[in-house]
């Protein structure tokens, strides 16, 4: 009787909000949204947002949970506080915000969550949208109008849009930048600014992961969803533990831990995967690798103890080291499209290339089954599948090249010389379990690639500044993105450009780009750029950039002709050069002692 009263409560309040968003419309004499019909669309956002708080996770995938069963206080930072959010009219004032998050952070928990308070305790009316739903045939004005449409409210265009912004309780709710198909996100950044720039009175927030291109857009407040520090992993330990005792003794076991375990509990994604592999075999992982390869065997064999007396068989009639085998495969395969969301053909079409890249026979409907049902590392929804979680698909590709021989190992890191934007978490993985091949067949010529030199010249220092920034730059994809002839976003990033780049160069190289950043890009007249920098100003000429009319690729030396560039840009160069010889002479003896081992292997 007392939740039925405050759910009648809780709807009677969205009504009167979803009137006052309808205001404007309702004042200029439009009939189409009279009280029964606001009354609706009030039962459908407030089903929506029901829908929403029943979700799938990785820690009970054999049904919905209600959000708020295992959700914990999550923390922003922005400027210099660390704040507790709840709701969305607890976010900064800013109308665009981008929340920023690692794999893991639960970046989609938390809008979900944000939304679902807003709807019950808040003053905004959360439009709750997908952004892994853009793909080849649709964008981002398409996806709206689909959820807007759904809730009863009708298909909109910018204008409809901007009556409905014009009345302050439309919240735009949008999850998931980084899950968007490689190919479409530069064109998905255009045109959420190009809807901002028009509807000026939109108020949006939007996750990513890092360095996804949007975060150098200027309509945009970038905060952090911060890591947990110190205690705060405790709260989801004994949430997602089966009971009090299991969850206080977990917890003792963390705290005594000789290998700092507690220092990797930074998100709620390693927190779960810790609890399932601890319920599994009472073992703790010393790193973040360890985490996910023990993972695999974990789910498999779960499904033993799901339920009292029940056992779930496998339709595959191959063995569990096979079914890892082409599961990584699987992974490794289906990198190449790079959906968040793909259909069944596509999914059954990966299993049958995996499964004779392993050269082993399986019945592919029967295999998916068993990676569904059983590992859960697959989920369906409806009549298509995603991965439980992208960085699974990352670890599992990772997994599978280390498990290659030589011949493949080799093409693969020489092939990530000139394209590693796309495979920067892969790689990241690659560096903890497939460390000699890493630094001898990707981080060591990479680094002499910048340098554009063998070691030898490496460290003879027979190579410029001038030279060493353009190498960098230019394989970070530098580029100016204009903006209809209006002020662009700056030194932006191309297609191939993707998150986690910088982490693969070092924290110098980061510094470098972020200076680079500073310049301001605008497009003047025909197919001449103004540059400014602090009180700098000056032209480049279209025979400094090279390109079609929207993607022009500066000359490095264009920005190094200005004095006042020149002189910060030297001096960050000078510490980038410092640490990557410091990282280089590490490398060299990481190689040299390794391949002694080989040696005396050969000889015993």
């Amino acid at each position: 009787m007392i939740a039925e009263t405050a759910t009648a409560l809780a709807k009677t309040a969205l009504t009167q909000v979803v009137k006052d968003g309808f205001k404007s419309i309702i004042s200029a004499g439009s009939k189409k949204y009279n009280q029964a019909k606001i009354e609706e669309i009030s039962d459908n956002i407030y089903k929506n947002i029901s829908e929403i708080k029943e979700v799938k996770t990785i820690w009970q995938t054999n049904k919905t949970v209600n959000i708020t069963d295992f959700y914990c206080d999550q923390f922003i930072k922005h400027g210099t506080c660390r704040n507790i959010v709840r709701r969305i009219s607890d976010l900064p004032s800013n109308r665009c915000i981008l929340i920023e998050g690692i794999a893991g952070q639960g970046k989609s928990t938390l809008l979900k969550y944000l939304s679902v308070n807003e709807i019950n305790k808040g003053r905004y009316i959360p439009i709750f949208i997908e952004l892994k739903n853009i793909r080849e045939n649709n964008n981002l004005l398409s996806v709206i109008s689909s959820v807007t449409n759904a809730l009863g409210i009708g298909k909109v265009d910018l204008d409809i849009l901007s009556e409905l912004c014009n009345n302050d309780r439309w919240y735009f709710v949008l999850d998931g930048f980084d899950e968007i198909a490689h190919d479409k996100k530069a064109g998905t950044i255009l045109e959420i600014e190009e809807i901002l720039r028009t509807i000026k009175t939109m108020k949006v927030v939007i996750t990513s992961r890092p360095n996804s291109g949007l975060e150098n857009s200027t309509l945009f407040e970038v905060i952090k969803l911060d890591q947990l520090i110190n205690d705060e992993y405790k709260a989801y330990i004994m949430k997602l533990s089966d009971n009090t005792e299991m969850g206080t003794q977990l917890i003792d076991k963390i705290e005594a831990h000789k290998g700092e375990i507690k220092k990797l509990l930074c998100t709620p994604l390693l927190i779960t995967l810790l609890v399932i592999t601890y319920k599994s075999n009472s073992i703790l992982p010393d790193n973040l690798s360890e985490f996910y390869e023990s993972l695999f065997g974990t789910l498999l064999q779960r499904h033993d103890g799901v339920k009292p007396g029940v056992s779930r068989k496998k339709k595959c009639n191959i063995n569990d080291f096979e079914i890892r085998q082409i599961f990584e495969a699987l992974c490794f395969v289906s990198k190449a499209k790079d959906d968040v969301i793909f259909p069944y053909k596509d999914l059954y079409k990966w299993v049958t290339k995996a499964s004779e890249l392993q050269k082993v026979s399986i019945n592919p409907e029967c295999f998916i089954e068993d990676i569904v049902e059983i590992t859960c590392l697959v989920l369906k929804e409806g009549d298509e599948y995603q991965f439980v979680h992208k960085s699974i698909r990352e670890y599992f590709t990772a997994a599978f090249v280390q498990s290659n021989e030589e011949p493949f190992a080799l093409k693969f890191y020489t092939n990530r010389l000139s394209s590693f934007h796309k495979w920067s978490q892969e790689l990241r993985f690659l560096s903890e379990i497939d460390k000699y091949r890493y630094i001898k067949h990707f981080r060591i010529p990479q680094i002499e690639n910048i340098f554009g030199s063998s070691f030898h010249d490496f460290e003879s220092g027979l190579f410029t500044h001038e030279a060493v920034a353009v190498n960098i730059l230019k394989s970070l994809g530098l580029l100016i993105t204009s903006f209809r002839n209006s002020v662009s976003n700056g030194l932006g990033m191309d297609k191939n450009f993707s998150d986690c780049t910088i982490p693969n160069y070092n924290k110098h190289v980061a510094s470098l780009f972020k200076l680079i950043r500073k310049f301001k890009v605008y497009h003047s007249r025909d197919n001449k750029f103004i540059i400014e920098y602090d009180d700098h100003t000056y032209e480049v000429e279209n025979e400094h950039a090279s390109g079609d009319k929207n993607n022009f690729y500066l000359h490095f030396d264009t920005l190094y002709a200005n004095k006042v560039a020149k002189d910060q840009i030297y001096s960050v160069i000078s510490d980038v050069i410092s640490s990557l010889r410091s990282e280089m002479h590490a490398h060299i003896e990481y190689i040299k002692h390794e391949s002694n081992k080989y040696e005396m292997l050969d000889e015993i």
